[in-house]
């Protein structure tokens, strides 16, 4: 396991840190200007504060310390017949921060004793909130818990669902830094799905923990983990 990059996770929670940049960056879900920011700060002295607009240039301020924790990318738009930047929360900084954790908590962990699993007896099987439709679902990735459904397309399809990095991609994972463009695909057929590994990229998907062969394709059996990149998924299924 590579070391935890403290410096550039300390970063990260600093810029994260401020209320006025956390709430800035559950703006940017979607591509903004400046100009179509609005943000409050308060005003005046300690016990006569009024909320007003934030200034562009307050706005610019946040903007450049997330930029600078690699949480938010740059991207234009053309208003009006001149490009205009805008900014957008970056899914892979977010997730670069997320495996940072990850990484921070298990080394912290090193040395103490396990914790006891709790006994709660006598409780019912856990079948989880889907009905018996095939899908993926996301257990490891910026949308953990997220359930991809693999219905609606005929086994005579041209094109199963697409996975990968691609934004037309049917199961979008923007956030994985080792994935570009379309890494696998799911087909439908008569008894059930299949994955197909794509030839283009360079890193193979793999099954249950084994690396498929380029350009091969198995069928998907109900509990299998797939990985791609650092994308986990399980496939629930009949």
């Amino acid at each position: 396991m590579p070391p935890v990059d403290l410096k550039n996770l300390q970063e990260r929670l600093e810029a994260l840190g401020d209320p006025t940049r956390f709430k800035l960056l559950g703006l940017l879900n979607e591509p903004r200007t400046v100009n179509e920011i609005q943000l409050e700060t308060k005003r005046g002295t300690p016990k006569h504060q009024e909320d007003r607009s934030m200034t562009r240039q307050g706005v610019r301020y946040h903007l450049t310390k997330l930029e600078k924790a690699g949480l938010i990318q740059k991207g234009t738009t053309t208003i009006e017949g001149r490009q205009v930047t805008t900014y957008q929360a970056s899914p892979r900084g977010l997730f670069a921060m997320i495996e940072q954790l990850h990484a921070a908590s298990r080394t912290l962990a090193q040395g103490y004793p396990p914790a006891k699993a709790p006994n709660f007896p006598d409780l019912p099987p856990l079948h989880g909130p889907w009905g018996p439709e095939p899908r993926l679902v996301q257990i490891h990735g910026l949308n953990q818990g997220k359930a991809y459904p693999l219905t609606g397309k005929d086994p005579n399809a041209d094109q199963g669902w697409v996975l990968g990095t691609d934004p037309n991609a049917d199961i979008h994972i923007p956030w994985d830094p080792i994935i570009e463009g379309k890494a696998a695909e799911l087909i439908p057929t008569t008894e059930g799905i299949n994955v197909l590994d794509y030839r283009s990229t360079d890193h193979r998907v793999t099954v249950n923990d084994e690396p498929m062969t380029r350009g091969a394709e198995t069928r998907l059996q109900r509990g299998d983990l797939i990985q791609v990149g650092f994308t986990l998924l399980l496939y629930h299924g009949p």
